[in-house]
């Protein structure tokens, strides 16, 4: 009995030797594996991870700096918005009432952006200069021949002579502005258009070229007065602040530079008056013209 005891414990000994023997090179596979290629693989990979972390963390510190103390504040962005909308619309809204005090009469506005016919402006021309005339006279101004020569005219190979149209209003409408001021002396009127055309900022496809008249005229402080308030408005603003009833479809003209100077001691509210007012000609970039000068 004893013997067959002890021949039991035998062969339980050699089982548990045979059963951790297989544990032992399980458990020494699993560590030549992690030593051998896991471990090196791990750092090869963590190595190649670094820079995309770097990376992250540049990312996240940026974010972190552009953050205010109360973080993003989506209200705040949306009122942000709407303010910008709202100030680019009034932007547009103005330039377009700018664009509206510039503009001429519908008639010249058309022949402008036709075919030009000469024999018809020169017939225009010479019914301002008539209608002019007519106007000085019934307000007692003295105007010199060589203004009406200052008029715009044609001239030999001339560009863009579709543009005389414009011209010859503008030129009307300041002529008709100093006799309705009541100046007593217009002594001489040249003209002039510029070469550097310049987008409108609210309509890219309308181009603002400026025209330069100089006149020099006699008057005293009061009718200059009038004529520098008259110059910038419009028919309806003129009726209202000055009770003048100016023909329809005036538009602004700009004072650019003024010289004024005393006649003499004896009577010193009357000037001599050297005045250079730049206007607009409006040009539609889709047209056929070519806005250099003419």
């Amino acid at each position: 009995m004893k013997n067959h005891n002890s021949s039991h414990h035998l062969r339980s000994i050699i089982r548990w030797s045979q059963s951790n023997q297989g544990c032992l090179t399980i458990a020494l596979s699993i560590g030549l594996y992690y030593l051998a290629i896991y471990r090196p693989l791990h750092h090869k990979t963590v190595g190649l991870d670094a820079p995309l972390r770097q990376s992250w963390a540049r990312l996240e510190a940026a974010h972190e700096e552009s953050l205010t103390q109360d973080r993003l504040d989506l209200d705040q962005i949306s009122r942000g918005l709407r303010r910008l909308e709202d100030s680019f619309t009034e932007r547009t809204n103005t330039n377009e009432r700018l664009l509206a005090r510039i503009a001429i009469e519908p008639e010249y506005q058309s022949r402008a952006e036709g075919a030009f016919q000469l024999i018809e402006f020169q017939n225009e021309r010479q019914s301002n200069i008539e209608a002019m005339a007519s106007l000085a006279k019934a307000h007692s101004c003295t105007i010199a021949p060589s203004v009406f020569d200052g008029f715009p005219q044609y001239q030999s190979q001339q560009e863009n002579p579709q543009l005389l149209w414009t011209e010859l209003a503008l030129t009307k409408h300041l002529v008709q502005s100093m006799i309705y001021s009541e100046i007593k002396d217009i002594e001489s009127l040249t003209t002039r258009r510029q070469r550097s055309p310049s987008p409108s900022s609210s309509n890219p496809q309308i181009l603002l070229i400026p025209f330069a008249t100089e006149a020099e005229l006699s008057c005293n402080t009061q009718q200059l007065y009038k004529l520098l308030l008259m110059l910038p408005s419009r028919s309806e603003e003129i009726a209202a602040q000055l009770g003048i009833d100016y023909p329809q479809h005036k538009p602004s003209l700009f004072v650019d530079g003024i010289l004024i100077r005393k006649n003499s001691r004896e009577k010193p509210d009357t000037v001599s008056v050297w005045l250079k007012v730049v206007s607009f000609i409006s040009v539609r970039t889709g047209s056929n013209e070519n806005p250099a000068e003419g």
